[in-house]
C-alpha cells in the first residue's frame, strides 16, 4: 500500500463524510448550515454512510430563505483499502455525495420523526457516567461484539445548543434500530436536485494537504 495515497484518501473520505464548513449557491452566495448529522458505519460491510439536513443560514435577510437540503454521503472505504493495498493509484475515494430538497409530501412527516428522534436522544441515548479516572479504564457499554454492530456519529443544533454523541452499537438495540429508522426516513423524503448551482466550502486544511489548489467542492470537481 503506497503511504501517500493511503493517506490522501482517508483525509479526503473522512473530510466529505463530515462534511463542509458550508454549503454555498454559487449565484447569490447565501449558504446553508449543518443542523443534524447522522454517521454510520456498519465494520462487516466497510461502508460508512452520511446523512444531513442543512438549512439557510444568511445573516440579515428577510425575504427569499432558500429551502432546507438533505446531503448524503456514501464512501465503501473498504474497497478503497484494498485497491491500495495492490499498490494500484488511487486519486479520489470511492464516495457518492448527493444534495437533494426535502419532497414536499415527505416533510411534514420527517418533521415530526426528527423532533420524536430528538426527544428519545435526550431521554435515553445510553451515555455511560464516568468518573474521574485514576487507572487506565472506560465504561463498558452494552455491546456484543461477536454480533453485528453499528459505529454512528450524532450531531444536533438548534442555534444556541449543540449535541453530539459517537459511541457503538448492536443492530438490535433500540437506539440503533431508531437511528436506522431516520436514516431511512431522511434517504425516502430526499428529492435530487441539480447540484451544479452549488458549492461546499471547507475550512482548517490548506491546500498543500489536499495536494491541489482548491478549497470550494463543487459536485462535480474531484479535488
Amino acid at each position: 500500500m503506497t503511504g501517500a495515497y493511503r493517506q490522501r484518501i482517508t483525509k479526503m473520505g473522512n473530510l466529505l463524510i463530515e462534511g463542509p464548513s458550508s454549503i454555498i449557491h454559487k449565484t447569490s452566495g447565501d449558504w446553508l448550515k449543518k443542523d443534524f448529522q447522522l454517521i454510520l458505519h456498519q465494520p462487516k460491510y466497510g461502508l460508512l454512510k452520511s446523512y444531513s439536513i442543512w438549512s439557510d443560514d444568511t445573516w440579515n435577510k428577510e425575504a427569499d430563505f432558500l429551502p432546507p437540503m438533505i446531503r448524503t454521503v456514501v464512501w465503501d472505504r473498504q474497497k478503497d483499502m484494498e485497491h491500495l493495498r495492490k499498490s494500484e493509484d488511487l486519486n479520489f475515494p470511492s464516495i457518492d455525495v448527493a444534495l437533494g430538497a426535502i419532497k414536499s409530501e415527505k416533510f411534514n412527516e420527517l418533521n415530526k420523526k426528527l423532533v420524536q428522534h430528538q426527544n428519545a436522544i435526550v431521554d435515553n441515548h445510553g451515555y455511560q457516567p464516568f468518573k474521574i479516572a485514576t487507572a487506565r479504564e472506560a465504561a463498558i457499554i452494552d455491546v456484543d461484539f461477536d454480533k453485528e454492530f453499528l459505529d454512528y456519529n450524532l450531531y444536533l443544533n438548534n442555534g444556541n445548543q449543540t449535541f453530539e454523541l459517537k459511541s457503538s452499537g448492536n443492530l438490535d438495540q433500540p437506539l440503533v434500530v431508531d437511528l436506522m429508522d431516520i436514516a431511512t426516513q431522511l434517504s425516502e423524503s430526499m428529492q435530487l436536485i441539480d447540484p451544479s448551482p452549488w458549492k461546499e466550502r471547507y475550512t482548517g486544511i490548506t491546500k498543500a494537504s489536499l495536494d491541489d489548489d482548491g478549497l470550494d467542492w463543487d459536485y462535480e470537481h474531484q479535488f
